[in-house]
């Protein structure tokens, strides 16, 4: 992983404290994953200024206050599925704040909050679904003896999961719709549940 170019205020003071209690630059710098160079600009700060934060530079001023990057940053938290397009209208709508996607990102980054992908799962398909509704057919009237010690097999015929989760499946409920659908619930241990709609 490549080491980050820039430390959060909290990872800022805690490096200092680090180096103060004896830790040399290089540990501080791989405990916080940078590299060297920038504990060493960090200490030397400290060492001029008696402060962690950066002196004050001339050029462009920020586009966000610390109000604002905080909105921005809970915000993420509160709702870990936004991304910075959505973030940026939102910073707009609450305070009137205008700035760029990639200010909202690295403000972001800066706090340690990057994006993630959700993980995909397989396809159910028509065939799996018909597939099912077929096996719940012919278990309709099984009792609930029967369903504590029985597999799905529909699920693991199909496809769909591999033969490790099967044993974790249970059939919840065959419920039927109306017009010929049916319902078909499946609960995995682990808390996960999703429904399926088939229709013949």
């Amino acid at each position: 992983m490549r080491p980050r170019r820039h430390l959060t205020i909290d990872q800022q003071h805690l490096a200092i404290v680090r180096l103060q209690t004896g830790c040399s630059q290089m540990e501080v710098a791989t405990e916080l994953r940078v590299s060297q160079s920038v504990i060493s600009r960090l200490q030397q700060r400290y060492r001029e200024t008696g402060r962690v934060t950066e002196r004050h530079r001339s050029g462009h001023p920020l586009a966000t206050s610390h109000t604002d990057d905080r909105f921005i940053v809970n915000n993420a938290l509160r709702n870990r599925m936004m991304n910075a397009t959505q973030l940026q209208a939102r910073l707009r709508e609450v305070r009137g704040t205008q700035v760029s996607r990639q200010t909202i990102r690295n403000h972001l980054h800066q706090h340690g909050l990057r994006a993630r992908r959700p993980a995909r799962v397989p396809d159910h398909t028509t065939r799996h679904r018909c597939h099912c509704l077929a096996w719940a057919r012919e278990h309709l009237r099984w009792t609930r003896d029967q369903w504590a010690s029985s597999l799905c097999p529909c699920m693991n015929n199909t496809g769909l999961i591999s033969s490790s989760w099967t044993t974790m499946l249970q059939l919840i409920e065959v419920a039927s719709l109306g017009n010929g659908c049916w319902r078909l619930g499946y609960l995995k241990w682990s808390g996960l549940h999703f429904v399926q709609t088939c229709i013949p």
